[in-house]
C-alpha cells in the first residue's frame, strides 16, 4: 500500500485527549482534518486553538457512532480515517454499555473505508489493556502477538472486542477481494498504547476532576497520594520536584526496584521509528506547567513550558506503512508509558 503522505484525513472522536493531538500534528504536517464530535458545537475550543489554519480544519456531527453507516457521509474524499472515538463507561452495570459501542464504532469505521473509494488506510487506537494480564504473577515482557484473554474489566474487554473485530473485518474484506483477484483498495494500522499522560489541548472545563481518565487519574495519585505500587511512586518523586503540593512518597519505597510488566516495543522502533520517550520527570514538569497556565495552584510554575506529544507525530506515521501492522507502543522499561 503506497504511503499517505498528504490529503485529508477523518479523525473520529476529534475532541478528545489523544484526537486532539492527533489533529494538531497532522495540521502541522500539511493535512487537512475532518474532526467528528457528537455535535458541531463540541468542536468550537478547537477550532479556536488552531484558527491559523483556516479551512484545513472542520468537524461534523456525528450523533451515534454505533450505526452501520455512521461515517459515511464524514468520510466522503478522505485520504485515511483514523479511529480514536471509544466509549469510557466505568460506571456501567451491564458491560455490553462498554463493549458493545465500543465493537459497533470500529467496525462502522471500517466499514466507512470499504464504503468510500478515496480512503486508502484505517488507523485505531487500541489500548495496552488489550494485551497486558493483570492477573499475571512475576516479571512478564509484553509484545504485539499477545492477548488479554483473562481480564474481565469491563474497559478491557471492549478494547480486546474492538481490536480483534477489526482485524477480522479486515481481513474478510481482504480475503474477498483476493478471491477475485483484485487487491484491497485499504488496509489497516493498530496503534496499542497504555498510559498516556501529558498536558492537554482538548476543552477543559473547571479542575482537575474535569480533566480525562489517564490524566485524572495521575492527579489523584501525584496530589491525593493514590499509590498503587510501581511505577506510580516514580511519578510521585517526580511532581515533587516541582510541586510542593505533590504527595509524599513512601520512606520505605525503593525507586531502584525492578519493573515486573515490561514492554518489547521494538517494533513502535522499526515500523514507525519511535526511538525516544520523554522521561517521567519530564512529563511530569509538563503538566504542572500546565496546571499553572491555566491559573491552577498545584505549583510554583509562572508559564508553561515547551512541551511535545509524541503520539499525534506517531499516528501522522502509520499513513506511510507498506503493510498492516500491529505496534504496541510503550517504554521498554516500564508499563506506566511516559510519552504522550
Amino acid at each position: 500500500m503506497p504511503a499517505i503522505a498528504s490529503g485529508k484525513v477523518l479523525v473520529t472522536g476529534a475532541n478528545g485527549y489523544i484526537a486532539a493531538w492527533i489533529v494538531k500534528y497532522f495540521l502541522e504536517a500539511g493535512f487537512s482534518v475532518r474532526g467528528t464530535v457528537r455535535d458541531v458545537s463540541k468542536g468550537a475550543h478547537l477550532m479556536d486553538v488552531f484558527s491559523s489554519y483556516g479551512d484545513k480544519l472542520e468537524f461534523v456531527a456525528v450523533e451515534d457512532m454505533t450505526q452501520d453507516d455512521a461515517f459515511y457521509a464524514a468520510a466522503a474524499a478522505v485520504d485515511a480515517i483514523v479511529h480514536t472515538a471509544s466509549p469510557v463507561n466505568l460506571d456501567a452495570d451491564d458491560p455490553n454499555e462498554e463493549i458493545e459501542p465500543a465493537v459497533r464504532g470500529t467496525l462502522s469505521a471500517l466499514r466507512a473505508a470499504a464504503h468510500t473509494p478515496s480512503v486508502r488506510r484505517v488507523v485505531t487506537v487500541s489500548s495496552f489493556a488489550a494485551v497486558v494480564d493483570r492477573a499475571a504473577t512475576g516479571a512478564r515482557v509484553y509484545d504485539e502477538s499477545m492477548w488479554n484473554d483473562a481480564d474481565l474489566a469491563k474497559y478491557a474487554a471492549s478494547k480486546v472486542h474492538a481490536e480483534r473485530a477489526a482485524w477480522a473485518y479486515f481481513r474478510a474484506a481482504k480475503a474477498e477481494a483476493e478471491a477475485t483477484g483484485e487487491e484491497l483498495r485499504w488496509d489497516l494500522a493498530v496503534v496499542v498504547p497504555p498510559w498516556v499522560f501529558g498536558p492537554t489541548i482538548h476543552e477543559v472545563r473547571g479542575g482537575p476532576e474535569t480533566l480525562n481518565g489517564s490524566n485524572l487519574y495521575l492527579h489523584k495519585v501525584v496530589f491525593e497520594g493514590v499509590m498503587l505500587g510501581k511505577p506510580w511512586e516514580d511519578w510521585g518523586l517526580a511532581a515533587g520536584k516541582f510541586s510542593s503540593k505533590a504527595h509524599s512518597v513512601s520512606p520505605t519505597y525503593d525507586p531502584s526496584a525492578t519493573y515486573e510488566t515490561r514492554i518489547n516495543s521494538n517494533r513502535a522502533r522499526e515500523v514507525i521509528g519511535m526511538t525516544k520517550y520523554h522521561s517521567i520527570e519530564e512529563t511530569m514538569k509538563d503538566i504542572i506547567a500546565d496546571y499553572a497556565a491555566r491559573g491552577s495552584s498545584y505549583s510554583s510554575f509562572s508559564s508553561r513550558d515547551v512541551y511535545k506529544s509524541t503520539i499525534g507525530p506517531h499516528a501522522r506515521t502509520l499513513l506511510r506503512l507498506s503493510k498492516p501492522s500491529r505496534t504496541l507502543r510503550g517504554n521498554s522499561k516500564q508499563e506506566a508509558c511516559t510519552d504522550r
